[in-house]
């Protein structure tokens, strides 16, 4: 057995395991405990499948649109997130093209995804609990399974706001307290945007980004005079 296949097995047991684990505390007797134990999943797609059903299927609108956000964002960024930007990435609303959305904490954002997130205590960096589980949600995705929010086209529109926001606030390093994307957006805006459909959606942006900053500079101008 390979290096990677074996990681994969022992993953898959402990997964087993601790979604067993789970589904034991809702066992109401002893028989219906083994029958828990018999009818566990077979395979990380199928244990994957059974964790993404309270997700998929959850009465609140708002948990699951959450769950689905930090998919969507966790899918398609192109350097890990930590919680803090992911936090500020999900307040994006798309419709208005302004960052008041989902407003979301690091255990709203733990709780909602049902074990398949996680955040290093260290680096506060935000990942799927597993690269197996990112494989499953992308290949989910891509089927149309999942109806995940966030395409590329929709994360360049959201990095560039956050540039727009930076251009109007100051420089990027003066913003990053309050506004902790703006660093990625710079980076990734342009990689995302290769996605659109439609390019004028993106030069409409850029123009008024330059338009926003130039005012901005124009007003600092003749406050200062």
């Amino acid at each position: 057995m390979s290096l990677a296949a074996a990681l994969l097995t022992n993953a898959f047991r402990f997964l087993w395991a601790q979604l067993q684990l789970d589904n034991l505390k809702g066992a109401a007797t002893k028989q219906h405990a083994r029958e828990i134990l018999h009818s566990g999943p077979r395979s990380l797609h199928e244990m994957y499948r059974r964790m993404l059903d309270p997700i998929v299927n959850n009465v609140n609108p708002r948990r699951r649109n959450l769950a689905y956000a930090v998919f969507a964002w966790l899918l398609r960024a192109q350097r890990p997130l930590t919680v803090r930007e992911l936090v500020f990435a999900l307040i994006y609303d798309k419709r208005n093209k302004e960052f008041f959305g989902i407003q979301a904490e690091e255990e709203d954002i733990i709780s909602s995804c049902a074990d398949l997130v996680v955040v290093d205590s260290e680096t506060r960096v935000v990942s799927f609990s597993h690269v197996s589980v990112r494989e499953f949600l992308a290949r989910e995705d891509f089927m149309g399974h999942l109806k995940l929010p966030f395409n590329h086209a929709e994360i360049s529109l959201a990095c560039m706001t956050c540039i727009n926001i930076s251009a109007i606030r100051g420089s990027v390093g003066d913003t990053t307290a309050l506004f902790p994307l703006p660093s990625y957006s710079a980076t990734y805006w342009a990689f995302h945007a290769r996605f659109q459909e439609e390019p004028e959606t993106i030069s409409e942006t850029l123009r008024d980004i330059v338009w926003r900053n130039t005012w901005f500079q124009v007003l600092q101008f003749n406050r200062v005079r």
